[in-house]
């Protein structure tokens, strides 16, 4: 009876492996790549950075913590090009992760297909297997979940070659 009773004990810490982890800090989000920072010389609204990115542009996206990490993580990305929230699936399989920070880098249009428009980026962080879905965002259910959430905010994807680079 003892073996057996140690055995579900096992058992149920393999199942549970993120339990006994601290939870996760806040990350730092730094987004490289875009033709522009801003569309005009006018501060932007609130939220919306108004970054713009043409196909064939680098997007590099670097998701730092702000305190240490321990144990694995993993990451989902999701966008919404203004009909909800969807899995971005091709940023999350190109994601690398070391030590806790995550960073998304590929050519939009070869690597990560984005089609051009407005899209709200979102990065969900949190341990394998505890990721929040794409309705958990759409019903802003992210608060106090086994994850951290972070905005990328809203990015413009034009046609190769509409916009000059400094422009």
């Amino acid at each position: 009876a003892v073996p057996a009773a140690l055995a579900a004990a096992a058992l149920v810490l393999l199942l549970q492996p993120a339990a006994h982890l601290a939870p996760l800090p806040a990350y730092d989000l730094v987004l490289h790549g875009a033709v522009r920072e801003r569309r005009s010389t006018a501060p932007p609204a609130s939220g919306d950075e108004g970054r713009i990115f043409a196909r064939g542009n680098l997007f590099d996206l670097q998701l730092v913590p702000a305190g240490e990490v321990e144990g694995p993580v993993a990451v989902r990305v999701f966008r919404d090009g203004g009909s909800g929230f969807e899995p971005w699936t091709q940023a999350a399989e190109l994601a690398t992760i070391e030590g806790g920070a995550i960073r998304i880098r590929g050519r939009l249009g070869e690597d990560l297909d984005l089609p051009p428009g407005e899209w709200r980026l979102v990065v969900a962080i949190g341990r394998p297997g505890e990721l929040p879905a794409a309705a958990d965002l759409r019903r802003d259910e992210t608060a106090g979940g086994p994850w951290v959430v972070s905005e990328v905010g809203r990015i413009r994807i034009v046609e190769e070659g509409m916009i000059e680079p400094g422009s």
